[in-house]
């Protein structure tokens, strides 16, 4: 029984409330909603126009039609643009009367300046709303709640605006790609092509060899395609590399800087970049990195026979095409480093090939290694025991007798 009393009691309570609620209405100066949007400021040009927000100015400037950003010679035009437009439009459907302190208009986030031919114009924006996605405004002392969309168009800094593409290397125009580190320099180039061979890239220096295909595709030509330089900064520390990349249409010398956690600071045109440090890292990568890392590398159709030497041995095979699988270790065998100057010792095998008129010859270094003598330069080291195996295999082929 006292169950339903409570019960009828309480249902008592909540309709008075509702009439309450139906009889309230609200007191002046409080937001009062509108059917369709207003224009509370509406502006199609101006002179000049400066947004104070996030502790610093943004001031811009018409010139015929144009707008710039003031102390800065380079910007997005179409982020400036945007934003002399979300500083001259404001439309709402809510408005308000009374300014009241907890609006946040006595200390505004945002105060935009305006000079326009009509005269001066100011609008402020204090705190956003507790109930509406929005934020309480002024423009020319008249109150309405700016849009949270518009609020966060006004809030951008002079970093996003000064933020855009300077280059855009296309992979696929590069010709040339010159590194100089110190006192090294890593020159490589694209040869006119006048055949389909399986490799592509050339180094002239620091040796006149065949370039990596594979890690200037893969490592270098790939992040130079996404290198943007958008985005300032303030110095470029430590210089560290020059880097010129050739394209079939353009040149660009960049230098690159410090790294600051996973940035790398790069000079373009007189100004200062930053960008992902990964972008950069071949940078840093080993001479041996860039090379191709065949030994004895010759293009099959240039080969009319190919002779070998070892222990005392001699033979030749008038087919290079007969036993393609031995020819492709002739060719195909690869370094495992750098020649650095090491006493060379006894021949331990040697290749000529016949037509192209190339010798490569094999001297051992110690019981682990040997260096490469390829058509007169000495570039790489073998390892001894990859030598060995090849003798193995030849050995076979021609009876070994």
């Amino acid at each position: 029984m006292k169950r339903i009393i409570f019960g009828i009691a309480a249902i008592a309570v909540l309709a008075v409330g509702i009439i309450v609620l139906m009889k309230y209405k609200p007191q002046s100066g409080s937001v009062s909603e509108r059917t369709e949007n207003i224009s509370v400021l509406e502006l199609d040009t101006a002179e000049r126009i400066t947004i104070s927000a996030n502790g610093e100015d943004i001031t811009l400037v018409n010139e015929n039609g144009n707008w710039s950003l003031e102390g800065e010679s380079e910007f997005s035009p179409q982020r400036v643009g945007g934003l002399a437009g979300a500083a001259l439009s404001y439309r709402t459907d809510m408005t308000f009367d009374e300014i009241k302190p907890e609006y946040g208009l006595d200390k505004p986030d945002i105060i935009v300046s305006i000079t326009a031919a009509d005269g001066e114009h100011e609008v402020k924006i204090g705190r956003r709303s507790a109930v509406a996605d929005a934020y309480f405004a002024t423009a020319d002392g008249a109150g309405f709640m700016l849009g949270a969309a518009q609020y966060k168009a006004l809030t951008v800094n002079k970093d996003y605006l000064t933020s855009f593409s300077r280059i855009r290397i296309d992979p696929d125009t590069v010709t040339g790609i010159t590194l100089v580190r110190g006192d090294e320099t890593i020159d490589i180039y694209m040869p006119e092509v006048t055949r389909f061979e399986g490799n592509v890239w050339r180094m002239r220096k620091p040796y006149d060899t065949l370039a990596s295909d594979t890690f200037i595709d893969g490592e270098i030509l790939e992040k130079l395609g996404a290198v943007r330089l958008a985005d300032k900064a303030d110095g470029i520390g430590t210089m560290r590399a020059t880097l010129t990349v050739v394209t079939d249409k353009d040149s660009y010398e960049l230098k690159i800087g410090e790294i600051t956690g996973g940035s790398v600071r790069v000079g373009y045109n007189g100004a200062v970049y930053s960008e992902p440090a990964d972008l950069f890292t071949f940078v840093d990568a080993d001479t041996f990195e860039f090379m191709n890392k065949l030994v004895s590398y010759v293009y099959m159709d240039d080969i009319s026979s190919y002779t070998v030497l070892y222990n005392g041995k001699e033979y030749t095979s008038s087919d290079p095409s007969e036993n393609k699988e031995l020819y492709s270790e002739l060719i195909g065998m690869t370094a495992n480093g750098l020649y650095d100057g090491q006493p060379l010792k006894e021949t331990i095998f040697k290749v000529k090939f016949n037509g192209a008129e190339k010798t490569a010859e094999y001297r051992r270094i110690n019981a682990y290694t040997a260096a490469v003598t390829f058509d007169g330069n000495t570039i790489f080291t073998v390892a001894v025991s990859d030598v060995e195996e090849l003798i193995k295999d030849l050995d076979e082929y021609f009876g070994g007798n």
